[in-house]
């Protein structure tokens, strides 16, 4: 019996907490596992950027062809279709908001796991859990507005108490109100993480 003693290695695991080359390293391993649907949230993020910068600006013109007008009915005309349009854009950009929201989540839980996925598989996991990201994102957009609406009250206050030349308490008053909005946004976003 040989009585060698054998050296167990144990591998360092190594942290990286660098945003940057975090988000570099999960590019170039989605580009190496994924690369049509990398190129798909790529070209896709562009277009709904590029989407909703000239779809959100459409009322607003509506707005101002209708102010130029002397004709009131052509105003009231273009009002409603203003308003109409806005109400559309709302329900097709939520739609398309949750769909690629629940595209990239899954896309990209495949590529934290080292797994290739497809477009079509992507997008069909991304249309049944359709209503669960509509649910996670009404619920996150509530517990922002539970902690945004008071804050913007204290906040209000705390100017109040400042044009009063209460100058101790308006700023503590600003600083809850700022901590009150920040306190919304962290609960938000932690509900989307978890």
């Amino acid at each position: 019996m040989n009585n060698e003693h054998h050296k167990v290695e144990q591998k360092q695991i190594q942290y990286n907490t660098n945003p940057f080359s975090l988000i570099f390293d999960a590019f170039g391993r989605a580009f190496k596992i994924n690369q049509n649907v990398a190129i798909t949230v790529l070209v896709g993020g562009i277009i709904i950027y590029v989407g909703n910068q000239i779809f959100s600006n459409i009322p607003d013109l509506f707005t101002a062809i209708g102010d130029s007008s002397d004709n009131k009915d052509i105003s009231l005309g273009l009002s409603i279709a203003s308003v109409l349009f806005s109400l559309g854009y709302i329900v097709v950009a939520t739609i398309i908001d949750n769909l690629w929201r629940g595209f990239t989540a899954y896309a990209g839980l495949k590529n934290a796991r080292w797994e290739s996925t497809t477009f079509k598989e992507s997008y069909s996991n991304a249309t049944k859990a359709f209503w669960k990201v509509l649910g996670i994102s009404i619920i996150s957009g509530l517990w922002m507005f539970a902690f945004l609406l008071p804050s913007i009250f204290v906040m209000i206050v705390g100017i109040v108490l400042l044009a009063a030349d209460q100058t101790g308490a308006g700023t503590g008053v600003l600083i809850s109100a700022g901590i009150l909005f920040v306190a919304g946004l962290v609960f938000s976003q932690r509900f989307w993480i978890s």
